[in-house]
């Protein structure tokens, strides 16, 4: 049995990071209120819903910290535990593993399905793992071959 969990040094750094983000967008948006005429509604418009957004990102990444994503592989299959919900995958229903890559350094291991499930085919593992989501696809591809997975 392999497990794999989330770094919980990277998703502290995505609090500290977000929360700072938030105080500053909090703070020009209060600051912004000193100006005149239409520059006011605007940038209060603006900074107001950016630092709220940003608040909510660390109260979700602060939550990732006490219970970070872990994966599990056994010889039944995958064990995907996010937010302590644990989603469970045999080895017959996974067609494939994929590296999704959103942006230039986005990058997230992703599970392909062969049935849908819940409308979903690809299923992302998320990111700031404590690996590279090169590595989690190779040990998932390794896994799913060493227990006589098709």
């Amino acid at each position: 049995m392999t497990t794999i969990q989330q770094s919980r040094s990277k998703l502290a750094l995505l609090t500290a990071a977000t929360t700072m983000a938030a105080i500053a967008l909090a703070l020009f948006a209060a600051l912004s209120t000193y100006l005149t005429g239409l520059w006011a509604f605007v940038c209060v418009a603006l900074f107001a819903p950016l630092a709220l957004a940003c608040a909510v990102v660390a109260m979700k990444a602060a939550m990732m910290v006490q219970t970070p994503a872990i994966l599990t592989l056994d010889a039944t299959g995958v064990v995907f535990t996010r937010a302590s919900i644990p989603q469970i995958f045999a080895w017959d229903e996974i067609a494939s593993f994929e590296v999704l890559a959103a942006g230039n350094r986005s990058r997230a291991a992703c599970l392909v399905l062969k049935e849908p499930r819940g409308g979903r085919r690809y299923i992302s593992l998320g990111r700031f793992w404590e690996q590279s989501a090169e590595e989690i696809v190779e040990a998932l591809t390794e896994a799913k071959a060493a227990h006589g997975a098709p």
